[in-house]
Formats: structure tokens, sequence, C-alpha cells
């Protein structure tokens, strides 16, 4: 089986730096796959996020149209079959439309075909690509006809999907988690032993982007209503906190300065591990999650998370309540917070969200041989 890759394009201060690598060694690892990554070219001085909220808007779509452009040389030889797979780590691909054109006139024994991953989009109501809705739900209604199938990580999301009626299109929705590698993500973080939770500082971490959807404000209401003992640190990837709020931006700066918030600026993978296992929770407020590479992050280095019984956040934490928080309510998150830094989880507890992830892509080459499995992910020892 050929496989064709498009990655996303890498950024520091995102996950897609280290995707390509643990998509590329689990495809390359298993026999009978013939793996084609198919790259894009970045933007003069490209690689960092200037315009646009989760990746760069230039950046994206100069990346994918000269990755579709790349793809479509490699198609143009000739070579498929029926049994290919061309695979893209993002479904908003700038220059698709270019596939279901050249396929549909492609004879079937030689038509690859097409695998797409929904990271959000527009059925999103706090996805940045919503207020883009009048003309995204086209280009989504689009691949859904073309595409064969549509992955996504939670059963949640793909509810959303059906209630967008996309269920209704060719492509099947299929659940099958967080592309993952714990192992790597080990490998190139904080490489000295993990110490239980108990033992560490009463620190917690804040990692998510400072945008709207992942409620600042609520965030620094928990920190000024926490007592003042817990040590609260924000870690970033770029130089600059950046948000779509400004407010949030002049509050972080105040709290910055009274000492109740550290902010490290311009974090590497490692630096950033190094901060996750010497902390004992991993506090996500977002509205906008579906599970959560922070998440999966935290269950590696064995640290807790709390989060709001909201979206996927129930399914991706078990139900337990120890570790959600009423929605929107801040002395239920203050009180849950306060019980996960005074009493840690046993060790080891937290490391099921991370196992059950690091199998996802196992279920993605499942699903390119129509193998789909029989437990979801989320109901996994």
């Amino acid at each position: 089986m050929k496989v064709y890759y498009l990655p996303l394009e890498a950024y520091r201060e995102r996950y897609t730096e280290c995707l390509t690598g643990w998509t590329c060694a689990r495809f390359r690892g298993r026999p009978g796959i013939d793996l084609t990554v198919v790259n894009g070219v970045l933007m003069p001085g490209g690689g960092t996020i200037k315009s646009g909220a989760v990746l760069d808007a230039h950046g994206r779509s100069y990346w994918s149209t000269t990755q579709v452009a790349a793809l479509v040389s490699e198609l143009y030889k000739g070579e498929c079959t029926s049994d290919d797979v061309i695979y893209l780590d993002d479904m908003f691909t700038p220059g698709y439309a270019a596939l279901p054109y050249i396929l549909s006139q492609t004879p079937r024994r030689e038509r690859p075909r097409l695998f797409a991953r929904n990271h959000a989009q527009c059925v999103d109501p706090d996805d940045f690509t919503f207020k883009m809705r009048r003309w995204m739900r086209s280009y989504e209604h689009m691949v859904y006809q073309s595409a064969n199938s549509v992955i996504c990580a939670s059963s949640v999301h793909k509810e959303a999907m059906e209630v967008a009626m996309l269920d209704m299109c060719r492509a099947e929705i299929e659940v099958l988690g967080l592309p993952y590698d714990s192992a790597a993500v080990r490998q190139r973080g904080w490489l000295a032993p993990v110490v239980p939770a108990s033992q560490r500082p009463h620190k917690v971490i804040y990692s998510s982007r400072f945008d709207a959807e992942k409620q600042p404000h609520f965030f620094m209401d928990i920190v000024e209503s926490s007592d003042p003992s817990i040590e609260f640190v924000l870690c970033t990837g770029s130089d600059t906190v950046r948000s779509s709020l400004p407010s949030a931006l002049e509050r972080l700066a105040a709290l910055e300065k009274s000492k109740r918030i550290t902010v490290h600026r311009g974090c590497t993978k490692p630096d950033y591990y190094a901060h996750l296992a010497s902390s004992r929770v991993q506090l996500n407020t977002a509205r906008q999650d579906y599970v959560s590479y922070t998440a999966l992050e935290a269950s590696t280095f064995g640290t807790s998370t709390l989060a709001p019984a909201f979206r996927s956040f129930p399914e991706a934490l078990r139900n337990n309540d120890q570790h959600l928080f009423v929605p929107w309510s801040i002395s239920d998150a203050v009180a849950k917070l306060a019980n996960l830094v005074a009493e840690p989880p046993p060790s080891g507890e937290d490391g099921w969200l991370a196992r059950v992830h690091d199998l996802t892509l196992d279920r993605i080459i499942g699903a390119f041989a129509g193998e789909l499995p029989s437990t979801p992910w989320w109901e996994l020892v």
C-alpha cells in the first residue's frame, strides 16, 4: 500500500513540530506501507505564526498549495492503485479541490483513497473558522463529498459533524483519537526520572493558547482566587504571549508583575516538558478542545489535568469528578485545583490518556486497510 502523507507545516509553538515525526515513524515501521511524505514549501521567513490564530494564515496557504502541487506531480506518474491512500494531516488544505478534480477523471482501479483529519472546523462555534462558516461550510461539504474517510479525535466532535449533517455526505466519520507518541515525547523532552507528583512543588502549569476560546480570563480568575502558596506558570513557544483578547494580555502583565503568574516565553519542547514534569497539575480552562495535546503531554509526565466538564473533557478524563470542574464555576474550579495540588492521584494513574492515544496512528493504519477498532478508545483499559 502506498501512502502519500501530507503533513502540517511545523511551528515551534504548536504540536505540528512533533506530529510529522510521530506519524512518519509509525507508518515506516509498519510492514506493507510504502510511505511518500509530500511536503510543501515554507514561505520566506515562515515557520512562525504571524497572522491568524492557530496556524499562520499566509504560511498555511502557501505550504498547502505548494504541497498539493507536489502531490499532483506524484499522481501524474500514474503509479497508483485503489489500494493506495492519500492522508491529509488537516482537512483544511488549500488547493484540495485539485484532488477530487483529478481523481474523478482517473480510472477507479488507479484511484487512491482519500483520508483527512478534522481537528475542529466550523462545526465548532468556538473554533476560529466559525466566523468563516458562510464559505467554510461549503469547503467542508466538498471534502465530505469527495473523501473516503474523515478522522476525528472524539465522539463529541463526530456528533457536531452529524448535527451539521456532514454524515449525510460520502465520507465515513471515524473517531480514532489524537496521533501521539509518548515514548518520542519522553525521548525528546525531560530525560530525568519523572518523580511522583506528590514530591513536586505546589506548582500549576497553564499551557493553552491565550485566545478567547481558551478562556484566559477564567484561568486568571482561578489564579486570583487560589491560595497564594500555589505557584502558577504559563508556558509559550512564542517570544511573546499572543491573544485575541487585548484585555487578557493587560491582565496577564499585571499578574506577572505581582508575581502571581510566572511566564516562560520562547520555550522549546524540552523546556516546556521540564516545567510540566515538575508541576502537580496542568490546568485547562478551554471551551474548545477535542481531547487535548496538553492533556496527553501531561499524562505522559504523570501530571494531573484539571479541566471543565465540557465538550470532550469528560470523555478524555473518564468522567473522573476529581479532574473535572463545573463549567464555569470559579469556586468549584478553585476547590478541585486545591485538592489536586494537595493530594495528587497515585503515581501512574494519570498515564492512561497517553497510553490509549499512543495507539491512534495504529488505528489510522487499520482504517486504511478497512479494519476499524471494535472498542472505542475511551473504553480501553
